[in-house]
């Protein structure tokens, strides 16, 4: 059990109202911890959904760039979503197993609780997230200088698998008072005779062997001293015995009627957009407006578009609460793949700086995400520049450009960009580009086709035309695919392009080895607000996919979690990075200079 850091700007930790959940106020300890069921080697507890934010938020570490040893939180623990119903609590570095299990967790409560750490301390998750199973440099060279803990951690054990003596209170505390020294504090709940009688009782002691317990006479005080004092070899300095204080305050706690105002409100917030039954109807109309509100920010769709894709997404009824659900993300690595050099293309069909007319970035005007396919819209005049760009040499090309495998024919409504994969057969990627036709597609090939010399020529990409590779391509087609990287990643951007709605030029590009894409925003949206809607949780990205690295609101780096092979299509031992999308702001007047 562990007090909040003293370090991070709170409000009095004896007033829990502004901590509170606005839906659900309820203050006693009974109603939080619902059950414990310790054994010899394990511990499990029953708690209440809306704890579990707050705790991780505690309990987790947290380094400090300024001072590498002054970590906060309990140096070494991770935790672990590991199956509906169950989240471990864990030391990493313990040389046998040491976890707690929570239980009664299911998807929506684990997401809540990491959606309200994510909000409320970030950097709580991320010593975990870079090293899951291991401790950190940071968490090592603490624990090279000093104990874990500087108070007896035994005795807090001995009161965190009694904690339903205290059932009844309003509030509760527990602190170190040195390495030999634990104290208790509750306001209402069970008398101090209680509690010391139960803590000494020969059942239920919370100390094994020689221990006296002691009550002051006219006070709310009281102390069990452990007499077991462990020896000591020559040298090493003598501990006095271990003691635990308890002390119950006289006043007791209203229940308070409503939550408090301020950051804590806007945090659980963000715990209630998480925390909503995972089914159910749109009862209300206001809730599917805001659905088809908040895809049209990500997607660029008119509202009427929108519109019929919610109501296809949600059947009549909210799905299960997984991340992302409302931009459905790109179904299989050919599709993840045909997307990302899509987005990439954005920098070899940009408009030209001296266009004021057109404002740069919108190559695609609007995408529509699809459970199996991508729809987009791309700005007429660039339409030529763009799938010129696309096209792969027939002969090998030092260069490699283009994209290995591309092929055109004809969509619902207007030309379906697919793939080939590199055996020359059709795989399931689709992109379909609304607004060109295969009439205008036709145009555009005579033009780029009579531009070059022959041997330079590029391959007709109509399928019915070109259903094999060419040699230019089976020779460039790896390149290709080590160059495209962070697919999944890159995938989820181009169909939430509409965030960069606004920005008069964005330069996309591969960098760092072809693990990173670079997305460059000038005269745009700032680059926090961009990330913040990419942590939305209906709209964004899976959390459990991606690490946010926040180092400043100006620069930001998006990275896979997992190097994953339908998510990344380089070559894993050439990495220099995590696949990863960097954000940052574009001076594209230095940038021409330069």
């Amino acid at each position: 059990m562990r007090t909040r850091d003293r370090r991070a700007p709170r409000t009095d930790p004896r007033d829990p109202t502004p901590a509170l959940p606005p839906t659900r106020l309820r203050l006693r300890l009974g109603d939080v911890v619902k059950n414990v069921r310790p054994a010899p080697g394990s511990l499990s507890l029953l708690l209440d959904p809306h704890v579990l934010g707050p705790m991780l938020a505690e309990l987790l570490p947290i380094g400090n760039p300024d001072s590498p040893l002054d970590i906060s939180g309990t140096v070494g623990t991770r935790v672990r979503w590991c199956a509906p119903g169950r989240l471990e609590i864990v030391l990493i570095d313990a040389p046998t197993r040491a976890a707690v299990i929570v239980t009664g967790v299911g998807s929506r409560e684990w997401r809540a609780a990491v959606a309200y750490v994510r909000a409320e301390r970030p950097a709580a998750l991320e010593l975990g997230d870079h090293h899951p199973t291991a401790l950190a440099p940071d968490e090592q060279a603490r624990l090279d200088h000093g104990p874990r803990f500087y108070f007896p951690a035994y005795l807090a054990s001995g009161v965190l698998r009694r904690i339903r003596a205290f059932s009844d209170v309003w509030s509760m505390s527990v602190i170190g008072r040195g390495f030999d020294s634990l104290e208790v504090e509750w306001s209402g709940g069970p008398l101090l005779t209680t509690v010391l009688t139960a803590f000494s009782h020969p059942v239920t002691q919370i100390v094994s062997g020689q221990f006296t317990s002691h009550a002051w006479r006219d006070s709310d005080l009281a102390e069990i001293k452990d007499h077991n004092t462990p020896p000591r070899t020559a040298g090493q300095r003598a501990f006095k015995n271990g003691s635990l204080l308890l002390q119950r305050l006289r006043a007791t706690e209203p229940h308070p009627a409503t939550s408090g105002s301020g950051l804590m409100a806007d945090v659980w917030q963000v715990w209630e957009s998480a925390y909503v039954p995972s089914t159910g109807k749109l009862r209300a109309r206001h809730q599917f407006d805001e659905l088809v509100a908040l895809r049209c920010t990500y997607t660029g769709e008119s509202q009427t578009s929108a519109s019929r894709i919610v109501k296809g997404l949600s059947q009549d009824a909210l799905p299960n609460r997984d991340a992302g659900w409302l931009i459905p993300e790109a179904h299989s690595v050919h599709q993840r793949v045909l997307e990302t050099s899509l987005l990439l293309a954005i920098r070899d069909a940009d408009a030209p700086v001296g266009d004021h007319h057109l404002l740069q970035h919108q190559v695609y005007r609007t995408v529509s995400p699809r459970r199996r396919r991508l729809v987009v819209e791309v700005e007429h005049r660039l339409a030529r520049k763009l799938l010129r760009s696309l096209l792969s040499s027939q002969l090998p090309n030092p260069s490699g450009s283009g994209v290995p495998g591309l092929r055109v024919k004809q969509g619902h409504n207007g030309i379906a960009l697919t793939l080939l994969d590199r055996n020359g057969e059709l795989t399931d990627a689709e992109v379909e580009i609304k607004n060109i036709t295969m009439t205008h597609w036709d145009r555009f090939w005579a033009d780029i086709d009579s531009a070059v010399a022959p041997e330079h020529r590029r391959v007709d990409p109509r399928l019915d035309r070109s259903p094999r590779l060419s040699p230019g391509e089976h020779q460039d087609f790896d390149y290709h695919r080590r160059s495209c990287g962070p697919v999944g990643l890159g995938s989820a951007m181009l169909r939430r392009i509409g965030l960069l709605a606004g920005a008069s030029a964005v330069d996309v590009w591969a960098g760092l080895g072809k693990t990173e894409i670079h997305i460059e925003i000038h005269d745009g949206p700032p680059v926090h607000r961009v990330v913040k809607a990419l942590r939305h949780l209906h709209a964004g990205l899976d959390p459990d996919l991606v690490i946010f690295d926040e180092n400043d609101s100006s620069f930001c780096r998006v990275s896979d979690r997992i190097t994953a092979a339908d998510r990344f299509t380089g070559d894993p031992k050439r990495m220099h990075s995590r696949p990863s999308l960097v954000f940052r702001p574009l001076n594209w007047r230095d940038q021409r200079q330069s």
